[in-house]
């Protein structure tokens, strides 16, 4: 039972780290989606992009491109953020990128929430699979091996000094009424 809670903390602990992964707005980076990547500041205010440090077009907290052979490099991103500093309120912040990949038309991106998903989901529609099986196992009658396993054990006997056999009798009592289990004694 103390195995069981402990692996069902692990699991709950599995799926939070897995739903943690995903980034909030204010983080700078990159993404690739098909042939296309999309560069995201962190700053709101005041954004400049640069490439090699050239000022290129874009002044939104996004910047997107189609990847090739020019558009892969270093970028970086200026922005204003407001301090508690009185004599200077606006401090000029930089946000690096290197941009190099591979990518596809036709690529198809897991995301941390649709892993954790499916894992949660297999979790539970195994752990249903089981108690269903579980639950019509134990209304049925057991058959078979378990009425051999409760038959009432046969005293052994002893064989008669003339008989040259090492083996015992098999008991009538005891022998099932398979068909397999009839002895048929040949010579």
């Amino acid at each position: 039972m103390k195995k069981m809670r402990r692996l069902g903390v692990w699991v709950v602990f599995a799926a939070l780290r897995l739903i943690s992964t995903v980034k909030s707005d204010d983080i700078g980076g990159v993404t690739f989606v098909g042939e296309h990547f999309t560069m995201r500041c962190p700053g709101t205010e005041g954004v400049i992009w640069y490439k090699d440090e050239t000022k290129t077009s874009g002044s939104e907290q996004t910047l997107n491109h189609k990847y090739g052979q020019s558009t892969e490099g270093s970028y970086f991103c200026q922005y204003n953020e407001t301090t508690a500093d009185p004599i200077n309120p606006i401090k000029i912040k930089t946000y690096h990128f290197f941009v190099r990949g591979k990518v596809c038309e036709n690529c198809y991106e897991l995301s941390g929430t649709l892993v954790a998903g499916v894992i949660a989901g297999d979790v539970v529609l195994t752990t249903m699979m089981i108690l269903a099986i579980y639950k019509c196992r134990k209304t049925k009658n057991p058959t078979g091996s378990m009425q051999a396993a409760k038959a009432r054990p046969h005293q052994a006997r002893s064989r008669p000094q003339n008989d040259p056999s090492p083996y015992q009798e098999l008991s009538t009592h005891t022998r099932a009424n398979d068909p397999y289990s009839v002895v048929n004694r040949t010579g």
